[in-house]
C-alpha cells in the first residue's frame, strides 16, 4: 500500500504510524498560510499526478485540503481527511478575535464541508469530534471513523535527563501547556487560575504554564492579579517539554476548545497523573481516581482543592495513577497501535 500524506501540522503523527504499519509513505507539507510559496505549492498540487498512490490523506480544513481531495478524486485515488480539530468551531473563534475575517472564516467553513462531502473517509481524533461533525453537517456516518492520535511513547518515557531551572526547584511542581491561540482554550484555563494560585500559596510548590501564541500577552494582562506570584511561571514556548513533564508532580489541562489534546497523552507517557475539566473531549480517556481526575467546571475551590492536595501529598497515589496512564498509552496511542488501526481503516477492513 502506498499513501500520499499532505499535512501541515505535526506530520510525524500521521506518517510514522503508517510506516510502522508497513505503508509506503510520501509526505508533502504545505508552506505557511497566506504566502506566495503556499500559492505556488497549491498550483503544483493541482498539476501533480496522484495515480501512483492507493490513498491520499489530507487535513480537513480550508481550500488546500479541498484542492488535494479534488485532485485525488480526479486520479481515481481513495481519499481520507484527518480531522485534528473542529474546523467550524475554530474558524468561528478566530473570526471573533479578529484572527480571521468573517468572509475568510465563512469560505473556509464552506471548503471544510465540501471536502467532507467529497472524501471517502473522515478520520476524527476522538468520538466527541465525530459527534460534532455529525451535528454540523449532513453526512454518511459510515465514513466517519475515529482514529486516535499517536505519541512518541518510548522517547517521552525515557526523556527528562536535564537539570531543573533554579526558579522551579520547589518541593512540588505542577505543569500545564497550552496554545494561546483560541479564546475558548484560554477561558477554560482562566476558570481554574484561583486553584493554581491557592496551591502555590499553601504549599512549597510552583506552577509552570508553558506555551505561546498571539493571545498570551493579553491573557497575562487580564489575569495579572492572580498570576502575579513568584511561584507562578509563564515561560512561553518550552523546547524541552519532556523534562518539564518528568520534573512535575502532576499535569493539568484546562480548556473549552479541544478535540483530543496531545499534552495529556505526553504527560501519561512520563508517568504523570492528568487533571482536566469536565469538557467532553478531555474526559474521553481521563478516569477520576484511575489515571487522573476530572474537575467540575462549575465547581468551586472547595471542590477542586482536595484533589490537588491529595496529589501533592500522596506520592504513591500519584505513581499509581501515572502508571495507569502509561498503560493506556501503551495499549492505544503508540505509533504501532495507531498505525495498525489506521491501515485497517484505509484498506476498508
Amino acid at each position: 500500500m502506498r499513501a500520499l500524506v499532505c499535512v501541515s501540522t505535526n506530520p510525524w503523527e500521521t506518517t510514522e504510524p503508517l510506516r510502522r504499519a508497513g505503508v509506503e509513505v510520501d509526505l508533502i507539507t504545505p508552506p505557511p498560510e497566506l504566502s506566495v510559496p503556499r500559492l505556488r505549492w497549491a498550483l503544483r498540487i493541482l498539476r501533480r499526478d496522484m495515480r501512483e498512490f492507493d490513498v491520499v490523506i489530507s487535513q480537513g480544513g480550508g481550500l488546500i485540503g479541498l484542492m488535494v481531495t479534488l485532485n485525488a478524486i480526479g486520479a481515481g485515488c481513495r481519499t481520507a481527511i484527518i480531522l485534528r480539530g473542529n474546523p467550524w468551531q475554530e474558524y468561528a473563534d478566530q473570526a471573533r478575535r479578529g484572527g480571521k475575517s468573517w468572509l475568510k472564516a465563512t469560505f473556509d467553513a464552506w471548503a471544510a464541508r465540501r471536502n467532507a462531502d467529497l472524501s471517502d473517509l473522515i478520520l476524527p481524533l476522538s468520538e466527541t469530534l465525530r459527534g460534532w461533525v455529525l451535528e454540523e453537517i449532513a453526512i454518511d456516518p459510515g465514513k466517519l471513523i475515529t482514529v486516535p492520535l499517536a505519541v512518541d511513547y518510548e522517547r517521552l518515557r525515557n526523556a527528562g535527563g536535564s537539570e531543573r531551572p533554579p526558579q522551579w526547584r520547589h518541593e512540588h511542581l505542577i505543569s500545564l501547556a497550552t496554545m494561546f491561540t483560541f479564546k475558548q482554550k484560554i477561558a477554560g484555563l482562566e476558570r481554574f487560575l484561583p486553584l493554581l494560585r491557592t496551591i502555590v500559596e499553601r504549599h512549597d510548590a510552583c506552577v509552570v504554564i508553558a506555551g505561546d501564541g498571539p493571545l498570551r500577552e493579553q491573557f497575562m494582562r487580564e489575569n495579572r492579579a492572580v498570576l502575579d506570584h513568584p511561584n507562578i511561571h509563564l515561560p512561553g514556548y518550552v523546547s524541552d517539554m519532556p523534562s518539564l513533564y518528568h520534573w512535575s508532580d502532576f499535569f493539568c489541562h484546562f480548556s473549552l476548545l479541544d478535540v483530543m489534546p496531545k499534552v495529556p497523552l505526553e504527560a501519561w507517557c512520563c508517568g504523570l497523573p492528568v487533571v482536566v475539566n469536565d469538557y467532553a473531549p478531555l474526559t474521553e480517556h481521563v478516569v477520576s481516581g484511575v489515571n487522573g481526575y476530572v474537575l467540575p467546571g462549575e465547581g468551586t475551590l472547595d471542590d477542586w482543592l482536595p484533589v490537588a492536595e491529595r496529589l501533592l501529598t500522596d506520592p504513591e497515589h500519584r505513581r499509581t495513577l501515572g502508571r495507569n496512564g502509561q498503560r493506556l498509552v501503551e495499549e492505544r496511542f503508540t505509533p504501532e497501535a495507531v498505525g495498525a488501526q489506521l491501515r485497517s481503516v484505509l484498506e476498508g477492513r
